[in-house]
């Protein structure tokens, strides 16, 4: 029997990923962490958490003696040991910087210590691709992007590299305990992940909700910048392919769909059109920070492990936004 644990599951990839290995294997046993600040008890979650291959705990990852509960709650070292926990989105990050910091590199670095010293047969730990940012706004990383590429810090007194530097920190110190306690360790890169469920402070969803609000035409930001959005199912089977793959050990890897690279302003009528209104937008400037083109290179993922997105653009949404529409319908 596969034992799993999942920092972070209550959270929109968590909870997926929960979801997926449950269905993937029936022996799965699944303990689910999450301290419900980010991550969600709402009903799906709940109906996830309910299957009695799964025990959820409550549990603070800054703090050092959460863990000896954690310990003996799973009670063997697990198979495989998912650290998705992290204070995420623009909104946050702007709102508490310090906090960032102080949650994402707690969280990793005491979470990352009990998983090699508790004997953890795999680790994935999940980072960003908003720790090269700036290397691609200042032309020295190609798009799309591989893992080799330099990481520069900009300007370290911006709200908004609080998050890839927490990020960036927690890479070396994944990787470093790797090779110190011999435990096979993957580093994945995340790339606008997007998907029902994934809150509120992300492009897809904040342009969704004002079109249910009937603002028309859709005022959009940055309207030439260019994303290549991943749904999470794609995400989820990445994430479990790298982490399973041998020779992933000890290397970062991106995770995303290279295949639909698209302007925001494109997604934003696309939204449009998916709910029956007109595509009609108005242009505004870019939020800062805001990098002008990402998309992964995700040839070693697929080298490794075969890997290729499924979920199109347009299907992705239409996943997604009935989940949105009838929330924001609901809460009227």
């Amino acid at each position: 029997m596969p034992r799993v644990v999942i920092f972070g599951a209550a959270g929109f990839i968590g909870l997926r990923l929960t979801e997926h290995l449950l269905a993937q294997d029936s022996t799965s046993s699944v303990v689910a962490c999450d301290n419900l600040d980010r991550g969600q008890m709402d009903d799906e979650a709940q109906g996830i958490f309910a299957d009695p291959r799964v025990r959820f705990l409550n549990v603070d990852l800054t703090n050092p003696a959460s863990y000896e509960d954690l310990t003996g709650a799973v009670e063997e070292p697990p198979d495989e040991l998912y650290h998705l926990a992290a204070i995420v989105g623009v909104e946050n990050v702007e709102r508490a910087p310090r906090r960032v910091l102080r949650v994402n590199t707690m969280a990793a670095l005491h979470g990352l210590d009990w998983a090699t010293s508790f004997g953890a047969r795999r680790i994935f730990y999940a980072s960003t691709s908003e720790v090269y940012a700036g290397a691609v706004e200042l032309g020295i990383a190609s798009v799309p992007t591989g893992e080799n590429v330099p990481v520069v810090v900009q300007d370290i007194a911006q709200k908004r590299m609080t998050y890839a530097v927490s990020k960036l920190w927690a890479e070396a110190y994944a990787l470093h305990s790797a090779e110190e306690t011999g435990r096979h360790v993957v580093v994945g890169r995340y790339h606008n992940v997007y998907g029902a469920r994934m809150g509120y402070e992300h492009v897809i969803p904040q342009l969704a909700t004002r079109v249910f609000s009937g603002e028309l035409p859709l005022r959009v930001m940055s309207p030439d910048h260019t994303r290549a959005f991943c749904h999470v199912d794609d995400a989820v089977r990445g994430t479990v392919a790298a982490l399973r793959c041998d020779e992933a050990n000890g290397h970062v890897v991106h995770l995303g769909n290279d295949r639909e690279e698209v302007q925001v302003g494109d997604l934003a009528r696309r939204i449009l059109r998916h709910q029956g209104f007109p595509e009609a937008i108005v242009p505004a400037a870019a939020p800062p920070g805001s990098v002008s083109r990402r998309c992964p290179d995700i040839t070693l993922l697929r080298s490794l492990t075969g890997y290729e997105p499924q979920v199109s653009l347009d299907e992705g949404l239409h996943r997604t936004l009935p989940w949105y529409r009838e929330r924001h319908t609901a809460e009227r």
